[in-house]
């Protein structure tokens, strides 16, 4: 899992490349159009001080996790490849000798249904447009007795967008 810090402001004003991964990931998906997102955001599990970021998709539901995760296994190997050429290397180096990893990692994405208890929390209250993927940071609030400690939220469809088959 993604390590405690997600945003930090680095040399040069530049900002944590997880944020930053996160949205280029997003658009990547949206790019391929192998599997599509209704839902996309950082999720802080505040107990381990541990970051995941949560996609959801319909495909969860009508072809299963296991063939949501085969999909997104392929457009992750796109992914890393594009990854070679981003213009942070200033950054990567800084998060080495920090000991914060390389940037986003498969074992930092949790695929989930549209139905998900926190999907659907979420949705009650934060709603963007169809192709968003500026990240809204939402924190330190209750949704119906639910705490969320931290969020950055890329994409929160409404459940009618998500209702049909995708194409």
């Amino acid at each position: 899992m993604a390590n405690e810090v997600l945003v930090d402001d680095i040399a040069g004003g530049q900002r944590y490349p997880l944020l930053y991964e996160g949205k280029l990931l997003l658009e990547l998906l949206d790019r391929e159009k192998g599997i599509p997102i209704t839902a996309a955001f950082w999720l802080l599990d505040s107990e381990n001080r541990t970051w995941r970021y949560i996609l959801a998709s319909p495909i969860v539901d009508t072809q299963g996790p296991l063939e949501a995760y085969k999909i997104l296994y392929r457009t992750f190997q796109i992914y890393n490849k594009e990854a070679e050429w981003w213009p942070y290397e200033k950054v990567r180096s800084y998060k080495e000798e920090a000991g914060l990893g390389i940037g986003l990692v498969l074992q930092d994405i949790t695929l989930v249904s549209p139905d998900e208890p926190v999907v659907k929390l979420l949705r009650t209250v934060v709603k963007t447009p169809p192709i968003s993927t500026t990240p809204i940071h939402f924190a330190g609030n209750s949704i119906n007795n639910m705490f969320i400690a931290d969020a950055y939220i890329y994409r929160m469809l409404p459940k009618s967008s998500h209702d049909h088959s995708p194409e």
